[in-house]
């Protein structure tokens, strides 16, 4: 699932070990990434709107990326995570906000903001590696 139905065909084509569709849940969402990456498995998580980004903001900051300093870069936590940011989808106030200054100021977290499809597909794809 997603909103706008971009990850369609994904479970079947990949399946339930690498494609898990869960409960909308941004914290466990991003828990569960944390795990995976931590387990050296290269997870992407789909947080639907960026403005729930600041739900799940300890993982994200005192997990996913401090975590690499905090061991002197002994773990490292390799997770991508997408999301939507600003108006154009016909969604609610809280749907339509962009957290990028606030995001930017997590040490060690890359931010990217792609304006067409094929600059998300090449952003995606160095993110994964």
């Amino acid at each position: 699932g997603a909103p706008l139905g971009e990850f369609k065909g994904l479970f079947e084509k990949y399946g339930g070990e690498r494609v898990r569709d869960t409960s909308i849940s941004e914290t466990a969402m991003i828990g569960a990434a944390a795990g995976s990456a931590a387990m050296g498995m290269r997870p992407i998580v789909h947080i639907m709107f960026s403005e729930f980004l600041t739900v799940c903001m300890s993982d994200i900051r005192n997990v996913l990326t401090k975590t690499r300093y905090m061991t002197g870069a002994k773990t490292k936590f390799p997770a991508t995570i997408m999301s939507y940011s600003g108006a154009g989808v016909s969604a609610a106030g809280e749907h339509s906000t962009c957290p990028y200054g606030l995001m930017m100021t997590i040490p060690g977290l890359k931010i990217v903001a792609p304006s067409t499809p094929y600059d998300a597909k090449g952003l995606i794809k160095s993110a994964i590696r």
